[in-house]
């Protein structure tokens, strides 16, 4: 346990200060988070080119919505609701117990916390820092085995098959689509030998679709963004499931999701693509 009542994870970190600049929120508040291991995955080569100018405004559109979720996270205690999600509800019990769960853009926490009261270490990343100072007190008082970090993916450092599961869940739809080519191949890179990846995207046959695609700027494929700086992302129909060909389907569906609203906003229902897919060993 540290001084911030805290439980420490391993001795040994999966994750490491970036030449960006990059500070996980433990140590930004002079707290030793475990010794940084030295063998680590760095971040990703930049690109070059029309592809490097594209990428460089989603990442200026990330953190002006970064800034706009702080915002959201302050007004809303529970912002896309207090249930994890159902196919972490459904196969959470297929993980091997080795190593621990990234929890990729976990918000204000309900699927790392769903995971960690079920004995389960779990490192939550998120740029928000409402919304991991959140998970951090929760985590604190209920005594539970979270590590958060505040910062975005590509600003992370791990050591390769690092975890024995990985979380994507409601981010993809929030990214340019530059920023979710860059991130698929992370996951793989963090993701150990059998171990689980749980998605979630939503597809072209969303309702909001054809309005996105018509009257939003383009930002890659299938990727729109709005006036007021709003990004919305969608996958063409079995193209998540493509996109990891190599790993073991263990759940796959596609089709309208549930109706739901987030906070005091109107009632929402989209098309998506929920996947649970298993590493090769």
């Amino acid at each position: 346990m540290d001084e911030r009542g805290t439980r420490n994870r391993d001795a040994r970190s999966p994750f490491r200060h970036s030449p960006s600049g990059f500070r996980n929120d433990l140590d930004a508040e002079g707290v030793t988070a475990g010794a940084l291991s030295e063998n680590v995955l760095s971040v990703p080569e930049r690109p070059h080119g029309r592809h490097a100018e594209a990428t460089a405004v989603a990442r200026s559109t990330t953190m002006q919505r970064d800034m706009d979720y702080d915002e959201e996270y302050t007004r809303t205690a529970e912002l896309f609701g207090p249930s994890p999600e159902r196919t972490l509800v459904r196969f959470w019990h297929l993980l091997e117990r080795g190593r621990p769960v990234l929890d990729v853009g976990c918000g204000q926490g309900r699927n790392a916390l769903y995971l960690a009261r079920k004995g389960i270490r779990v490192d939550a990343l998120d740029p928000s820092r409402v919304a991991v100072r959140s998970v951090e007190e929760t985590a604190r008082r209920e005594d539970l085995p979270v590590r958060t970090v505040c910062g975005r993916f590509l600003d992370l450092g791990a050591e390769p098959a690092s975890f024995d599961g990985v979380l994507v869940l409601g981010l993809v739809p929030d990214l340019p689509r530059p920023l979710v080519d860059e991130l698929l191949p992370l996951v793989h890179a963090w993701s150990a030998p059998a171990g689980l990846l749980w998605l979630t995207v939503f597809t072209t046959a969303d309702p909001c679709y054809e309005n996105h695609a018509t009257h939003w700027t383009p930002v890659g494929r299938n990727s729109f963004q709005s006036p007021q700086g709003q990004v919305r992302t969608y996958l063409e129909p079995m193209e998540l499931r493509s996109l990891f060909s190599a790993f073991e389907v263990v759940h796959y569906w596609e089709g309208l999701g549930p109706q739901h609203r987030h906070g005091g906003g109107p009632v929402e229902r989209h098309a998506m693509a929920e996947a649970v897919f298993r590493k090769p060993e």
